[in-house]
């Protein structure tokens, strides 16, 4: 017996994501970048992108977001399918170091 996709498709994941901000007064903006992609065999690839995404909520006040997506597509009955996904947010970026000052004057 094989494993069940957990996504049936790119609407499943849209009514998931609709469900987690579809929200009266919340906004999401999403960007995809340029896709990696691996391809494992004729019937399945591994699709790799970086998300960004801006949430405003009803005061308007904005968050934004950085992750990285990566699915594993098989094709099943002649459809893709997403088997399985994982996301990932990168480690923040380090704060700027400030120069050091000087001690004192140099002889």
């Amino acid at each position: 017996m094989g494993r069940r996709p957990i996504y049936a498709g790119r609407d499943s994941i849209t009514a998931l994501a609709h469900g987690w901000w579809g929200r009266s007064g919340l906004t999401v903006r999403w960007t995809v970048g340029s896709p990696a992609e691996a391809v494992l065999s004729r019937d399945a690839v591994v699709y790799t992108s970086m998300v960004t995404a801006a949430v405003k909520d009803s005061a308007g006040a904005e968050t934004t977001m950085k992750f990285v997506w990566t699915g594993l597509f098989v094709r099943e009955g002649g459809a893709w399918k997403i088997q399985t996904e994982a996301h990932v947010a990168p480690p923040p970026e380090p704060a700027p170091v400030a120069p050091a000052k000087p001690t004192g004057a140099r002889r």
